[in-house]
């Protein structure tokens, strides 16, 4: 019988992130599986989680998920096994989104059972914080000991596609009410239509609309598409002036925004928004691509990973608290280190670029970095007082690298800075900040940066970013194998090509 005082039970935790789940094109109804997972300490059975979006037919409609625990088919394992187990929805902050009661279940072998449903209990921006999700469940044995703690993570990644450009809407100021200038979107991918902007004048207040039609295609037209839009001004700076984010699921077609600025105030300031009659329109957009990948990370018996230790189910209610209490408190603190930093108040020690020399503290390094920690701990007190030559780091490079030592933020990010600052943060060895990268060029990638991609996992010994490359490449394979750098890879680096290619031959 399903026991609620667990606290004294060795039993095994499976952590699945799902990154951008936000941009899932997994409808109600669907079902997205997880990777499978063997147990060692119950007996080799092997076991996956499914999870499905949904509405609970209840009194009311209520947005909600089902996870479904599975046992699948194995080998070693007993016929049947009878254990506890608890799961719960974490938004990325690690907040509680979803949160269910002790079960017990017998599963049999090539049986599958264990449904569970959650209500969102902070609604469902919560779930969705960052784009990602995070279901946790953990298992005990109902009969028969387990004598060591197991906790194992899986990953599941959903592709985003990301496109910007500059609409330039000339003659803007003959444009008439009624009349529409429209834009197509086109996947880097395989060129095909993602989604139409359409561009229009409504209203008495002459408002500036943007609508959004999806395309025709089954995968593109079941998508989820968010956008910025800005008005580039006389000095090129972007003035942000609409955001979006559109569901194209269960027959949704068409949505629309309506801009901050209007066209008379444009007029009025047409010194300032328009050149030669021309309003620069900047679209910087993300969209699903339809792009699934799952691996485990890893798995550890007998001692808790340091992510694990401190998000353990036992306290997922003191953390929520936790997160809820002096909300306020670390914008504050970096508000204020990123001050101290920027004004260079009480700075020690300077990282010098071949272009630029940058002031810092020796103690927010040490505490960020294990390089510079060394550095200071083997030279003394004075070494604090010297310049640190970065030289192989470029001046924007070290500016982001700076800033995320200190605030956790690395500013808006492209294809090129991120490649550049991975490697930083390699060398350096401020993993979060290299984990960070990584995730976002895993979500950027396109046909044309693939193979580039490959080679900075390869050359950094990045196994989730190479394998997340890989899969891409195999997926896209028509595209990036007639491309003059998957040739030029071929004769610098046929080891990596095989690697690539026997991946393919084992799936």
């Amino acid at each position: 019988m399903a026991s609620n005082n667990n606290s004294e039970r060795k039993g095994f935790t499976i952590t699945w992130i799902i990154e951008n789940f936000k941009y899932s094109t997994y409808r109600y109804g669907d079902v997205l599986g997880s990777p499978t997972f063997i147990v060692d300490t119950m007996e080799e059975t092997k076991w996956s989680f499914s999870l499905c979006r949904t509405f609970f037919d209840g009194d009311n409609f209520e947005d909600g998920f089902v996870i479904r625990l599975a046992r699948l088919p194995d080998r070693n394992g007993p016929s049947s096994i009878t254990i506890d187990w608890e799961c719960a929805l974490l938004a990325a902050d690690g907040c509680v989104a979803g949160q269910s009661n002790l079960t017990e279940g017998e599963f049999t072998n090539q049986h599958r059972v264990g449904l569970k449903f959650f209500d969102l209990k902070y609604g469902i921006s919560a779930v969705f914080l960052n784009g990602n999700l995070t279901v946790r469940c953990k298992m005990w044995k109902c009969f028969g000991g387990i004598n060591n703690d197991g906790y194992c993570t899986a990953r599941t990644h959903i592709g985003v596609g990301k496109k910007s450009s500059i609409w330039s809407i000339r003659n803007f100021s003959t444009l008439e009410k009624g009349n529409e200038l429209t834009n197509m979107i086109k996947s880097t991918l395989n060129h095909k239509p993602i989604v139409t902007l359409k561009f229009s004048v409504t209203g008495e207040d002459e408002m500036l609309r943007i609508s959004f039609i999806s395309s025709d295609s089954e995968v593109e037209s079941r998508c989820y598409f968010s956008i910025k839009l800005s008005v580039l001004d006389s000095n090129g700076e972007a003035v942000t002036c609409g955001e979006a984010e559109v569901c194209f699921c269960d027959g949704e077609k068409e949505s629309e925004c309506l801009l901050t600025l209007t066209k008379k105030e444009i007029m009025r300031k047409k010194s300032q928004y328009l050149r030669d009659d021309v309003l620069s329109l900047l679209y910087e957009c993300n969209f699903s691509t339809g792009l699934v990948y799952g691996e485990i990370e890893n798995t550890n018996y007998g001692w808790i990973p340091p992510q694990t230790a401190n998000a353990c189910l036992s306290d997922l209610n003191l953390a929520e608290n936790a997160a809820t209490k002096n909300s306020s408190a670390p914008s504050i603190l970096k508000r204020d280190i990123e001050w101290m930093l920027h004004e260079n108040v009480l700075c020690d020690v300077k990282l010098r670029t071949r272009a630029e020399t940058f002031p810092a503290h020796w103690f927010i390094l040490s505490a960020r970095s294990p390089v510079f920690r060394a550095m200071f701990q083997s030279d003394g007190e004075e070494k604090a007082q010297d310049c640190i030559d970065i030289e192989d780091v470029d001046a924007d490079t070290a500016r982001r690298m700076l800033l995320y030592m200190y605030t956790d933020a690395c500013g808006d990010l492209q294809w090129e800075s991120a490649s550049k600052l991975y490697a930083a943060a390699d060398k350096y060895q401020i993993l979060s900040l290299k984990e960070e990268c990584s995730s976002f060029l895993k979500t950027d990638l396109d046909t044309v940066n693939a193979c580039d991609a490959l080679m900075i996992a390869d050359l950094h010994n990045d196994e989730h970013l190479k394998s997340a490359t890989s899969v891409f490449i195999l997926k896209y394979h028509k595209v990036i194998f007639n491309s003059d750098v998957w040739k030029r890879l071929i004769q610098t680096n046929g080891q990596l090509i095989f690697e690539t290619m026997l991946l393919k031959f084992k799936d």
